[in-house]
C-alpha cells in the first residue's frame, strides 16, 4: 500500500499579506493621533457618504468584534461613529483588522477627505495653515535636572 502525499494547495489564510495603501495608513496613524471627538465627527459624516451595504459591512463587523452595538441599524450613523471611534482607540485594529478591504479602503478615504473640515468644526478657533513658532534661538532651554529633582 503507498502512501500518497497531496500537494498543499495555498489558500488565501496562507497568502502573503497586501501591502497596505497609503490611504489606509494615514488613516491609522489618524486614529492613533487624532482626538477621539474629532474622530467621531469625521467618522459621522464618512459613514453618511458611504453607501448602504458598505455601512452595514462595517457595523457588521464592529459588533462582532467589539461585542456591542447589537441594537443599531445602517442608518444609525452617530452611535456607529462613536462605537468604532471607542473601539480602535480602546484597542488599535480591533475593527480594522475584521473589515474587507474595500470596506477599509472606502471608510479610510471617506475619513481622510473629510478631516480638515472636521478638525475646523470641531476647533473653530484653529487657524489650518498655521504653524507653530518655532522658538526663539537665545531662548533658555528648561533644564532636565530640575524636572527630574522635583520628582525625588
Amino acid at each position: 500500500m503507498a502512501l500518497g502525499f497531496r500537494r498543499h494547495r495555498p489558500s488565501e489564510q496562507d497568502a502573503a499579506p497586501t501591502a497596505e495603501s497609503p490611504q489606509v495608513r494615514d488613516y491609522r496613524v489618524l486614529l492613533l493621533q487624532a482626538p477621539a471627538t474629532q474622530l467621531e465627527l469625521a467618522h459621522e459624516r464618512a459613514l453618511a457618504l458611504l453607501d448602504p451595504l458598505t455601512r452595514a459591512s462595517i457595523l457588521r463587523t464592529a459588533q462582532s468584534r467589539l461585542l456591542t452595538g447589537s441594537g443599531l441599524t445602517v442608518d444609525e450613523v452617530a452611535p456607529l461613529a462613536r462605537m468604532l471611534v471607542a473601539g480602535e482607540k480602546q484597542d488599535p485594529g480591533v475593527v480594522l483588522a475584521g473589515l474587507t478591504e474595500g470596506a477599509l479602503d472606502r471608510l479610510a478615504g471617506a475619513v481622510l477627505s473629510l478631516q480638515p473640515q472636521a478638525t475646523a468644526e470641531a476647533h473653530p478657533d484653529a487657524q489650518p495653515d498655521a504653524q507653530t513658532p518655532a522658538p526663539h534661538r537665545d531662548a533658555e532651554p528648561t533644564p532636565l535636572a530640575s524636572t527630574s529633582a522635583s520628582r525625588q
